[in-house]
């Protein structure tokens, strides 16, 4: 019996301080029966398939990105194909979600990279497993952690204004005594 495999994907864009436009771009759906590949139900010919292959195992490259040296490279490469064979590709471990420092770390630490290399990096970065960035940042943030420590501060207290200004703004909905149909 074959099965069909989908992927739908949704294409949007935040707008950022760099940026000045957002919005939803598209989405897609690819579906692979065994017998044909289709995209939005439209049959896609063989050189379209095999571009959509090659893309899937650029993933291979990319889990390399920032490593220290090339044992360190192979160890990353070699970890990735292992979870592509496995099948726990995108598996998240256990465990609940980080600290506000360290989230506060990540982000400085993101902005402080990308402020650095170049586009091949960035999109190499972007193209990475959540869990491959967050290893990636930090690695950089210890060895950066003291010429950071500032930036960590400032983002950990817009967190935390944040968090007061969503409170007021709960608590103000609130106490507006509104029954909603839901």
């Amino acid at each position: 019996m074959e099965m069909a495999h989908t992927v739908t994907r949704l294409f949007e864009k935040r707008e950022t301080e760099k940026s000045g436009w957002g919005g939803r771009i598209g989405h897609a759906e690819l579906v692979a029966d065994g017998k044909k590949w289709t995209l939005d139900g439209k049959e896609l010919p063989v050189a379209s398939i095999t571009y959509l292959m090659n893309f899937a195992l650029q993933s291979l490259q990319d889990a390399y990105a920032g490593a220290d040296d090339l044992t360190d490279a192979k160890a990353r490469w070699q970890a990735k194909y292992d979870a592509l064979i496995d099948g726990t590709i995108g598996v998240r471990g256990t465990g609940g979600g980080v600290s506000d420092e360290t989230t506060a770390q990540r982000y400085v630490m993101k902005r402080a990279y990308f402020a650095q290399v170049d586009d091949a990096k960035k999109a190499a970065f972007k193209d990475m497993e959540p869990a491959d960035q967050a290893d990636l940042l930090d690695r950089l943030f210890a060895k950066n952690a003291a010429k950071l420590a500032q930036a960590v501060a400032d983002r950990l207290a817009e967190m935390e204004a944040e968090r007061k200004r969503r409170a007021a703004e709960r608590a103000k909905l609130a106490g507006m005594g509104v029954d909603l149909d839901l």
